[in-house]
């Protein structure tokens, strides 16, 4: 069973990990997880396959890191280095979650 954290700290603000069975982006397409500074949470798609949900909230960690300190990533960079960690934190047995 998936056990996602719920509180994840990005700097000093705490995000709410939200779980929803439907995302869609502002453009209306079907997302697997998005990130939303003012509200403070990280919302991922929960129809999503557990490896799939696991990796999303890693990349939208890594959006959140990225808003809050301005470093100006690219949407393939986070995905690239989102999927990158989490291959090389699972593979030494330390995934997050």
């Amino acid at each position: 069973m998936l056990n996602l954290p719920t509180i994840i700290p990005v700097g000093p603000i705490n995000y709410t990990v939200v779980l929803m069975p439907s995302l869609m982006t502002e453009e209306g397409k079907v997302a697997f997880g998005i990130q939303k500074p003012m509200e403070q949470e990280l919302r991922i798609n929960s129809t999503a396959l557990e490896d799939a949900q696991r990796v999303t909230l890693f990349h939208e960690y890594l959006h959140a890191i990225d808003n809050l300190y301005d470093l100006e990533l690219t949407e393939p960079q986070v995905t690239l280095l989102a999927n990158i960690i989490m291959d090389t934190l699972t593979r030494m047995g330390r995934a997050p979650w």
